[in-house]
């Protein structure tokens, strides 16, 4: 939807209007722009008596759809024959300077997938979340946050133990704890990734030590 223009247009009224007439029939409609999509102009009607501004929304063959008394004038009636003329406005001026002034990409590129084109100044682009991922906005500080809720691939959800309650992770951040007692110690390395379990035995002054690998 944007406000249209062009050079030298104009035409005449083919049948008088009065103040509040909504379509007017012209002699020739094929200098004004075309209208689609909610495109819209706006025409300066010359009567004998005043000059009215009017928005126009359709042109359907030669009878334009108006809004009346736009840019601060008012519904005037005007003869057949009047010229109604595409002139330059402040209206027209302030709709295209808004258009214009847009600091916005029209265009959003995906490696490997479809662009996505802005088709109009007030075009939505829409961001779904899918797979485990989650979409939430805050329009108090204009902020979009992008959540994954996926559990990683190859990963233990339940530690079992025979004879012991399962320990459960209750989200993808969860924390395993391993505690020692009764004399043995734990040690990590996260240079090698190893956890090493070292427990003193009966009769061994050294005791004996069990490395477990843990793949980060």
């Amino acid at each position: 939807m944007a406000v249209k223009y062009s050079n030298n247009a104009y035409s005449t009224l083919s049948s008088a209007i009065n103040t509040t007439a909504t379509s007017i029939s012209v002699a020739s409609a094929a200098s004004f722009p075309t209208l689609s999509g909610g495109d819209y102009m706006y025409l300066t009607v010359v009567s004998e008596s005043a000059l009215e501004v009017v928005k126009v929304t359709n042109v359907s063959g030669t009878t334009l759809t108006v809004v009346r008394g736009q840019d601060g004038t008012s519904g005037t009636a005007a003869a057949s024959g009047d010229r109604i003329e595409l002139r330059i406005t402040t209206v027209m001026l302030q709709d295209a300077f808004a258009e214009s002034n847009n600091d916005v990409f029209k265009t959003i590129a995906v490696s490997g997938q479809s662009d996505i084109v802005a088709d109009a100044s007030t075009d939505t682009l829409t961001i779904v979340g899918s797979g485990g991922t989650s979409v939430t906005t805050n329009a108090g500080t204009d902020t979009l946050t992008i959540s994954s809720t996926t559990v990683p691939d190859n990963i233990f959800k339940t530690i079992a133990v025979s004879g012991q309650s399962d320990i459960v992770a209750d989200a993808t951040t969860d924390t395993l704890t391993l505690v020692a007692s009764g004399g043995t110690t734990i040690t990590t390395n996260a240079g090698t990734d190893t956890l090493t379990i070292d427990t003193p035995t009966a009769g061994v002054s050294a005791g004996f030590a069990i490395a477990m690998s843990i793949a980060l």
